[in-house]
């Protein structure tokens, strides 16, 4: 787990989904890795090839390798990205609502430009992840 995504798991874990690290310092402008994004925010729940696993909760994370077959062959991009913007949970899962709002989290890292364009990067390459 990256320094990152520790700070951010803690700062969650000691004020709840949703509160950023108000220390974060980052280029809004950066360039994106949907790939790092996903190491670096996602992989300490969903793994790191992105087929599901415990949180540290212990609630079920779901399979993102699965979405494209669970939803009869169309990977549901608008539903995963307001899923990645406000948290909730993929139909047929059980994960409820413990996944945290990372839009939040990203807005409140580097503004509401980097965490849109952070969404859409992981959308693409959690698409890309589908078997």
């Amino acid at each position: 787990m990256s320094v990152r995504s520790f700070a951010v798991f803690l700062t969650i874990t000691a004020l709840g989904a949703g509160a950023a690290s108000a220390t974060q310092v980052c280029d809004p402008n950066q360039a994106l890795s949907g790939a790092t994004v996903f190491a670096d925010n996602c992989a300490l729940c969903h793994g790191a090839d992105g087929q599901g696993g415990k949180t540290p909760k212990g609630a079920v994370a779901p399979d993102l390798t699965a979405l494209t077959r669970n939803a009869q062959g169309k990977f549901p991009a608008p539903l995963l990205a307001d899923i990645i913007r406000y948290g909730g949970s993929m139909p047929d899962h059980s994960i409820g609502s413990e996944m945290p709002v990372w839009a939040r989290i990203f807005s409140a890292e580097c503004g509401p430009v980097y965490s849109r364009r952070v969404v859409v990067e992981l959308t693409k390459y959690v698409e890309g992840l589908q078997k």
